[in-house]
């Protein structure tokens, strides 16, 4: 299907071509529209007995196609900012690029709302479209910038917003720390950390077992996977998760395990190790509703730190790429005919990019503060968190970091006709010819 998708939209483009000129104006926005109608054509064609049959599967279908119109949307509204960006005053550039986050506020709500309860593809979704295209956009404006105050601007921006991240998590944690304080002072888990006493919980209560996984947090899932796998007798949980022998596979998310599997693990354990146990139980220390509670916020404080570090991951990769691939194609015979190296000489370049290297080292500076300090909050290392999400969806990471780096630099190219500002000087040239 993507063959002949792919294959319709370059046709037509062709067509186009002949007939408007070449290039063809915005080649590639005018070219999505028809690959998008090829390729939900062809689903429907393919699949559409089996949608008739399903209606669930049909309006899940239709909300991933409200998704990918808002990914194709970004395609044409970051360059549009772009352009304005360059266009206006330096004086009022550091006013207009308040406009990036407001995208990014927009685009991540709209996908947020379309996916609904599949938490765990929020993370890889969205941030991986929307984060790694506005961190582009970013890299793009610092590299056209023309006052260091829109530089300062963004980095204080980046720092604010970095702040509120923070702050969410203390708040989730609040709840955890005020349940934590009822575990008596002689009791075997008083020190361990909140993933230890949830797994602790979902191994005792098959119920709370059951809610967790109607969460559907990734990170939650792999908690209660946790739990279900491996007996843990000694040690806190941060240890475990941090030794450099354990396979990243361990805590990837699965299907929920047969109950009567569950049940026949439980009976085949040791009598000492159910001695343990018993000592370990907190059946008595919280009630069913603090329960509950102590899973749902644990839940939340690992959904929303596997946010918070993927975007300051995104955030630090994004500057260094993109200069990397700036700097390559300059050197490259073709680099005439992208308008933004134009104008470069090799010292001009030097100094544009400067810009960007600059705000990649101090999110790298960001990233290690925030996971220092997550660090200190949860005892979960931050690499730990951040290996488990890329080595689980790494062909979405790839996939996505691979297409929007490339779009954005190539939309650039003279021949994809990108003209914002809407003269198209070339197309009158060849009339008058």
């Amino acid at each position: 299907m993507p063959v002949i998708s792919s294959g319709g939209a370059v046709a037509f483009m062709i067509a186009m071509s002949s007939v408007i000129g070449f290039p063809l104006p915005f080649a590639l926005v005018v070219g999505i529209p028809v690959w998008f109608v090829v390729l939900v054509v062809c689903f429907v064609a393919f699949f559409g007995r089996i949608l008739r049959r399903d209606p669930v599967l049909l309006r899940e279908l239709l909300r991933s196609i409200v998704v990918l119109i808002c990914q194709v949307l970004l395609t044409f509204v970051y360059p549009a900012y772009l352009y304005g960006f360059i266009s206006v005053e330096p004086e009022n550039q550091k006013f207009y690029v308040m406009l990036l986050p407001i995208i990014k506020i927009i685009a991540k709500n709209w996908i947020s709302y379309c996916l609904g309860n599949k938490f765990d593809l929020l993370p890889q979704i969205m941030i991986f479209n929307v984060d790694v295209f506005n961190a582009l956009y970013v890299s793009s404006s610092m590299q056209a910038s023309q006052s260091s105050m829109t530089v300062v601007q963004m980095v204080a921006l980046d720092a604010v917003l970095a702040w509120v991240s923070i702050s969410d998590i203390q708040h989730f944690m609040k709840t955890i720390y005020l349940l934590r304080r009822k575990i008596p002072a002689a009791h075997p888990l008083k020190n361990a950390s909140f993933i230890e006493i949830a797994i602790q919980i979902i191994d005792e209560d098959p119920q709370a077992r059951d809610r967790l996984a109607h969460r559907r947090y990734s990170l939650a899932q792999a908690v209660r996977r946790m739990s279900t796998s491996t007996v843990r007798v000694g040690g806190p949980l941060a240890t475990d998760m941090n030794d450099g022998r354990a396979s990243t596979r361990q805590v990837l998310p699965v299907d929920p395990p047969n109950p009567s599997e569950a049940v026949a693990a439980s009976e085949a354990r040791t009598p000492s190790l159910k001695l343990v146990n018993g000592q370990r139980s907190l059946d008595r220390i919280f009630s069913a509703k603090e329960r509950q509670r102590f899973l749902q916020h644990s839940a939340r404080v690992l959904f929303t730190t596997e946010f918070v570090i993927l975007v300051e991951y995104t955030e630090v990769i994004v500057p260094f790429i993109y200069t990397m691939y700036t700097a390559g194609m300059f050197y490259l015979p073709n680099h005439h005919y992208y308008p933004q190296l134009q104008s470069f000489e090799d010292t001009g370049l030097t100094s544009n990019l400067g810009n960007v290297v600059t705000f990649g080292v101090i999110e790298l500076g960001s990233l290690l503060v925030i996971g220092y300090l997550i660090q200190r909050m949860l005892r979960i290392s931050m690499l730990h968190l951040l290996v488990f999400v890329l080595d689980r969806s790494w062909r979405m990471v790839q996939s996505n970091l691979f297409l929007w780096i490339c779009y954005t630099i190539q939309n650039s190219l003279e021949h994809n006709g990108a003209d914002f500002s809407f003269a198209f000087s070339w197309l009158r040239t060849s009339t008058e010819q």
